[in-house]
Formats: C-alpha cells, sequence, structure tokens
C-alpha cells in the first residue's frame, strides 16, 4: 500500500553496498598501479602504454561473464581486480624488454614486435 517502504537486510544489503564501491576500487587501483609504474619507469608515457592493455583485458572478462550468465559478485570483482594486476604484469615484461631492446639500437616498433614476439615463445615453453 501507499506509504510502505522496504529496505535491504543481511547479505543483500553487503552485496548492495560492495556493488556501489566497485568503480571506486577500479579508480583507485588503476591510479595506485599507474603512479609505482611511474616511479619504475621514470616516466609518465610507459605506464600510459602498460595501462591502455588493462580497459582491453577487463572488457574481454566482463564479456565473458555477461555470456556465460554470470554474476558480478564479490568473488568476480576479486578476480577482476587480480586481472588488472596480471594484466599490468605482463605490459611491464614487454614494456621494459622492448626499452632493453631499444638501449641496443632497435627501432621502436622493431623492438616492440621483439619484445611481444620473445615474450609470447616464453610463455608457450612454460
Amino acid at each position: 500500500p501507499p506509504g510502505t517502504l522496504t529496505d535491504l537486510t543481511g547479505q543483500a544489503r553487503e552485496y548492495r553496498d560492495a556493488s556501489s564501491n566497485l568503480f571506486l576500487v577500479f579508480a583507485l587501483a588503476l591510479a595506485f598501479i599507474y603512479l609505482v609504474l611511474s616511479a619504475q619507469f621514470e616516466s609518465f608515457a610507459h605506464p600510459f602504454v602498460i595501462m591502455l592493455s588493462v580497459p582491453l583485458s577487463m572488457t574481454g572478462a566482463l564479456l565473458a561473464q555477461w555470456l556465460t550468465g554470470g554474476t558480478l559478485n564479490i568473488y568476480s570483482q576479486v578476480g577482476l581486480v587480480t586481472l588488472v594486476g596480471l594484466i599490468t604484469k605482463h605490459g611491464i615484461l614487454i614494456v621494459e624488454f622492448s626499452n632493453q631492446l631499444r638501449a641496443k639500437g632497435e627501432l621502436l616498433l622493431d623492438a616492440v614486435i621483439d619484445a611481444a614476439v620473445d615474450w609470447i615463445q616464453k610463455q608457450k615453453k612454460r
């Protein structure tokens, strides 16, 4: 009837509260990673290149979640934060190796391609 109010309690309230903070957590995680990478590479450009891979991986993960009918619960949120860390780790390795190749005199495009190919070959050996 008119004047009746409803409210969530227990696990439903916790889920609502956790879901509302999801974007803040991801924004803070990306900012923290960018700052750490800026200090590591002593550059603002290299971390930006690494961070470009994060939206693509997040899009793929969320698309897979949607296609399989999964929900965005606390476990999948932790998995997405872990994915951000994993993707940035791979980007760090590729950028660092391409920087080493550039220091040896290779052109930028050749160094990036060689670094990516070498990284893929190392992953296949595992």
